[in-house]
């Protein structure tokens, strides 16, 4: 067990930049590499820590919900579409974890019926964070091809270069989709009353500096992540476990809400338009078989006879 800490902890100082998210991803997926899941959490790994420290308040729930957004990419690793900017869909991930984590706190602080919350490291003062999770709450607002802008120039540190290449678009492209993005953001907050455009600059600057994953977290949360993958959730976290199978949960009911949506709306539009048909054909029958040799409309009796006659 001490050589394979000693080989993970040089792995994730090290990572492998040379392979791309969907490279490493794929080499998870088909043989549940544990070194390449490490690459991925050194590579996003900041990114995640920091919207779980925005949203929840205390360290340890930050890292439970840190945690437990890796091990729905280590369950859902072969869902995940857009494998060249596994940033992107971690962020949403993230975001979501952490709120189902703060929902869950609460309600067990309200069943404890607790007169003060247990001590927890804090990670800033409350008065200084009130307003950092709305930047995350508009964040995942804004239409996907800005957030994926914001995410990976401002939240992961990524050039718009390397940005641009990622999402598969012109460097010119990337840059006016982050420009638009980001006044968006302000104006947002800004009409919220709660950040001024100078501190959104602030917080998207410490989303990538002040989120440092600690070494030891790293190699727990690769470890988790491989048992997981492979069905095993005995030994790991059982917080994180709990959270990501609510995550997971929750991302089933909502595709198969979109799917039966689909369904219905698809069934409506088909009876439409089989209600429609024999209405039309019923429209266009006087025009033409209810005409006598003459050219002259029929009466209705004459229409009768004609049919019983044939």
């Amino acid at each position: 067990m001490a050589t394979v800490s000693a080989k993970m902890l040089e792995q994730l100082r090290r990572g492998d930049g040379s392979l791309s998210d969907g490279q490493l991803l794929a080499r998870f997926v088909a043989a549940r590499d544990e070194a390449s899941f490490a690459a991925l959490l050194r590579r996003h790994g900041p990114m995640v820590l920091g919207v779980c420290r925005r949203v929840l308040r205390h360290a340890h729930d930050a890292e439970d919900a840190f945690q437990a957004t890796f091990l729905v990419l280590a369950r859902k690793a072969n869902s995940v579409v857009r494998r060249e900017s596994v940033g992107c869909w971690l962020y949403g991930v993230a975001y979501r974890t952490a709120l189902d984590a703060g929902t869950r706190i609460a309600r067990r602080h309200a069943r404890e019926k607790q007169v003060q919350d247990m001590p927890h490291p804090a990670v800033a003062p409350a008065e200084l964070q009130d307003w950092r999770p709305l930047l995350d709450r508009e964040l995942t607002r804004l239409p996907e091809h800005y957030r994926s802008a914001v995410v990976l120039c401002d939240l992961e540190g990524r050039s718009r270069r390397e940005a641009a290449r990622l999402l598969g678009v012109p460097e010119g492209t990337l840059s006016s989709r982050l420009a638009t993005g980001r006044k968006i953001l302000a104006r947002r907050l800004t009409d919220c009353g709660l950040a001024s455009a100078a501190m959104l600059a602030t917080g998207l600057a410490e989303g990538t500096a002040s989120a440092q994953v600690p070494a030891t977290l790293a190699q727990v949360t690769a470890r988790a992540a491989a048992l997981v993958a492979a069905g095993q959730v005995a030994g790991v976290s059982a917080p994180a476990v709990a959270l990501m199978k609510g995550v997971i949960e929750a991302m089933l009911l909502k595709k198969l809400r979109l799917t039966i949506g689909v369904v219905m709306v698809a069934g409506a539009l088909g009876t439409m338009g089989f209600a429609c048909r024999p209405g039309d054909a019923t429209a266009q029958q006087p025009n033409t078989a209810a005409k006598g040799h003459d050219g002259k409309p029929l009466n209705e009796m004459e229409v009768l006879r004609k049919e019983t006659t044939c």
